[in-house]
C-alpha cells in the first residue's frame, strides 16, 4: 500500500475496505462522476483529507476521501475520455485517419453503454463537429462492417460489441442450423448462414441442405407459412453459395394454393421480404401456366405482390397484355387498396400512363366506399393519399371531359366515405382545377338537373326500405353493441368498442346520405316520357357508325343501373351524351371500357316496365 494511502487509512480519513478503490484514483488519473462528468485527479490533500479534481467547468473541485472512493469511477490510460483529456488533437487526427481504430477504443471504453447514441455524445462535438458527424459516422460504420471483430446491432439503442479475436460466425451459424428444432428456429439460423454461404465447403453445405429438407418434409400443414419461408431461405442459401446446379431448389409445389385468393392470402402471411420471392418461385414453377394464374391473382394482390407480377410480364415482353388486364380490373373496380396506393405512387412510369384516368379515380372511390360500408379502416392510407395529393387528383382527371368531371364531383358529394372537412378539401381541389364545378357544388348548376333527382318507383322503395332498416334495426343494434363493448372496460384497448363506434359513424353517414337523397327524389313511372328526343323513360336504339353494330339503352332514373340489360341512369356519361338527341343524329359515347364510339340514333320509344 502506498505510504500516503496508508497514512489516510491509519488517520481514519478512509475506511480500510475502501483503500483499494482510492488507490485507483491517484493524481493524474482520469475519472468520471455521474453528475459532473469526466475529470482529472490533481492531488490528494492529506491535511484537509480531500481529493482535488479538475472537472470540465469545475476546476479544483474537492471531495472527501471516502466520498471520492465511492462516487468516482477511475478511467484507465486507454479509455477514450483519458485520451481526449491527454491529447485531444491526437484523437481528432485518429478520427480523421482511421475511424475504425477510434471505434475500437471507444467501444472498449464504453462497454455495455457503447450504443450509437452514447458514442455520439462522447465523440461529438469534442472530437467530430456536429456538422460532420453523419458523414464521419457512415465511414465509421463501413470500417466496422469490414472488421469481423465488431458486432453491429440493428437498433441504435443496443450496444456495439468488439471482440479481440473475431468469432467464427460461419461455424456458429452452421452449428445453429444443425441444432435448431422446428422450421422457425431453423429459418433464423439459415438466414445467418446465408451471409457465409460463399465460404461453405460443399460437404458442409450438403449436411445443412439435407437437414433443412428433412425439416421441411416433417413440417405439419398447420405451420404452412414457416415451411414456405424455410424453403425460400434454403433456396437463397443455395443461390448465394453458387451451387444451384448441385443442390437445385426446394420443391414448394405442394404449398402453392390453386385458388388465386388463397395464394395471395398465404403470400401476405409471409415476411415482407419473402412475399416477392414466393411469387417469383411460383412463376418459375408454373412456367407457361403462370400468366393465366397471375391475372387471377391481381384482384387480391397488395402492392408488393402486384409489382412482382407486373415485372414478370415485363420480363416476358407482355406489357400490353398486363395493361389490358389491369385496365379491365380498374373498370370492374376489382383491385386491392394497397395496390391502388402502389399504382398511384408509380403512375408517372411510362407503361402506366394509359391507366391513369377517370376510371382509376372511380376505382379508388369504389374501394373506399366498400371499405366504409364494411366498417373497416384498412384503406385509410389510400383515402389520405387521395385527399392530400392534389397532383394525383390532377393526373387522374387529366384529359377528362366536362361531363366526366361533373360526374366525379357528384360522386364525391354523395359519397359516405369522407368526413366533411376532407370532402370540402377534395372539392376545393376540383374547383381549383375545374372552376365550372363550383356552381354545381353550391347548387346553382342548371346542368345538374336542378336540385331534384328523378327516380323510379322501385328504386325509391328500395332506398326507403334501406333507410328504414338503418333507423329501426341497424342503429339500435349498434347502440346495444356499443353499450356491451363499453362494459368490457378500458376503452383505450377495447377493440370491440372501437369497431362498434366506427360502425356507428358509417351508419350515421349512410342515414344522412339517404335522407338527403330522398329529400331530392322526384318519383316517376315514366309513362309521360317525351319520345321526340332521348329523355328519361325512353328506350334508344343505336347503330355504330363505324361497323353498324346495334346497341340498345334504356334511360331511367338516377338510381337505376343494370348494364347487362342495357339499363342506365340518366346521370351517366352515356345518357348525358344522348340527352335531347333526335332520330338520325349522332353522338360520341364514352364506354365503360374507357374507349369512345360514334353512334347514330335509329329509334326512340317509350319505356314499358
Amino acid at each position: 500500500m502506498d505510504s500516503d494511502l496508508q497514512q489516510i487509512v491509519e488517520t481514519k480519513q478512509l475506511p480500510a475496505h475502501l483503500a483499494p478503490k482510492l488507490e485507483k484514483l491517484t493524481p493524474n488519473t482520469c475519472c468520471e462522476h455521474r453528475s459532473w462528468g469526466v475529470g482529472k485527479i490533481r492531488e490528494w490533500d492529506l491535511v484537509m483529507g480531500k481529493v482535488v479534481i479538475d472537472f470540465a467547468g469545475k476546476p479544483g473541485h474537492t471531495m472527501e476521501f471516502e466520498y471520492a472512493a465511492t462516487s468516482l469511477i477511475p478511467l484507465d490510460g486507454e479509455h477514450i475520455e483519458t485520451k481526449k483529456l491527454g491529447d485531444l488533437n491526437a484523437v481528432k487526427e485518429l478520427a480523421a485517419k482511421d475511424p475504425g481504430a477510434l471505434m475500437q477504443i471507444t467501444v472498449r471504453s464504453l462497454g455495455k453503454q457503447a450504443n450509437a447514441v452514447k458514442i455520439q455524445s462522447v465523440l461529438s462535438p469534442s472530437v467530430i463537429s456536429d456538422a460532420d458527424w453523419k458523414k464521419w459516422w457512415d465511414s465509421a460504420k463501413r470500417a466496422m462492417k469490414k472488421d469481423e471483430r465488431f458486432v453491429i446491432p440493428s437498433k441504435r439503442t443496443e450496444p456495439i460489441l468488439f471482440h479481440d479475436v473475431a468469432p467464427d460466425y460461419k461455424e456458429e451459424a452452421f452449428s445453429a442450423v444443425i441444432k435448431a428444432v422446428g422450421p422457425k428456429a431453423e429459418l433464423v439460423a439459415v438466414e445467418q448462414l446465408i451471409k457465409h454461404a460463399k465460404v461453405l465447403d460443399e460437404a458442409a453445405l450438403q449436411n445443412v441442405i439435407n437437414d433443412i429438407d428433412q425439416t421441411i418434409a416433417k413440417t405439419p400443414s398447420s405451420q404452412l407459412v414457416s415451411a414456405v419461408e424455410l424453403a425460400l431461405g434454403r433456396d437463397e442459401l443455395v443461390q448465394e453459395s453458387g451451387k444451384v446446379d448441385k443442390f437445385g431448389s426446394a420443391s414448394i409445389n405442394k404449398y402453392i394454393p390453386k385458388d388465386a385468393k388463397a395464394f395471395v392470402g398465404l403470400a401476405e402471411q409471409l415476411a415482407a421480404g419473402k412475399q416477392g420471392k414466393f411469387v417469383e418461385r411460383t412463376a418459375e414453377i408454373l412456367k407457361e401456366r403462370w400468366h393465366g394464374f397471375a391475372a387471377d391473382i391481381l384482384p387480391y394482390a397488395n402492392g408488393r405482390i402486384a409489382e412482382v407480377v407486373i415485372d414478370s410480364y415485363k420480363k416476358d415482353n407482355r406489357v400490353e397484355e398486363i395493361l389490358e388486364v389491369l385496365g379491365r380490373l380498374i373498370r370492374e373496380r376489382k383491385l386491392h387498396y394497397d395496390f391502388l396506393i402502389w399504382l398511384s405512387k408509380n403512375r408517372k412510369a411510362a407503361e402506366f400512363k394509359p391507366l391513369v384516368n377517370v376510371q382509376l379515380f372511380y376505382a379508388i372511390l369504389s374501394v373506399l366506399e366498400l371499405d366504409t360500408l364494411e366498417g373497416s379502416r384498412k384503406s385509410g392510407r389510400l383515402q389520405d393519399l387521395l385527399i392530400s395529393n392534389k397532383e394525383l387528383v390532377k393526373d387522374l382527371l387529366q384529359g377528362a371531359r366536362e361531363d366526366e368531371v361533373r360526374d366525379v364531383t357528384r360522386a364525391i358529394m354523395l359519397s359516405p366515405v369522407f368526413e366533411e372537412l376532407d370532402k370540402r378539401s377534395l372539392l376545393a381541389t376540383l374547383v381549383k382545377l375545374y372552376p365550372f364545378v363550383q356552381a354545381m357544388i353550391i347548387g346553382q348548376d342548371n346542368k345538374s338537373e336542378g336540385s331534384a333527382l328523378v327516380v323510379s318507383l322501385d328504386s325509391l322503395t328500395k332506398r326507403k326500405s334501406e333507410l328504414e332498416e338503418i333507423v329501426s334495426k341497424k342503429i339500435p343494434d349498434n347502440t346495444r353493441d356499443i353499450a356491451v363493448a363499453r362494459s368490457y372496460g378500458d376503452l383505450r384497448e377495447n377493440s370491440e368498442f372501437k369497431a362498434a363506434k366506427e360502425m356507428q359513424a358509417v351508419l350515421l353517414r349512410r342515414r344522412a346520405e339517404l335522407e338527403a337523397m330522398l329529400l331530392r327524389a322526384q318519383p316517376t313511372d315514366f309513362k309521360a316520357a317525351d319520345t321526340s328526343s332521348v329523355n328519361i323513360g325512353t328506350v334508344v336504339e343505336l347503330s355504330d357508325v363505324a361497323n353498324g353494330e346495334k346497341l340498345t339503352y334504356t334511360v331511367l332514373g338516377a338510381w337505376d343501373s343494370a348494364p347487362d340489360q342495357g339499363i342506365i341512369s340518366y346521370l351517366t356519361p352515356v345518357a348525358q351524351a344522348l340527352h335531347k338527341k333526335t332520330v338520325g343524329e349522332t353522338a360520341d359515347l364514352t364506354l365503360e371500357s374507357g374507349g369512345h364510339r360514334k353512334v347514330r340514333i335509329e329509334s326512340i320509344k317509350a319505356y314499358n316496365p
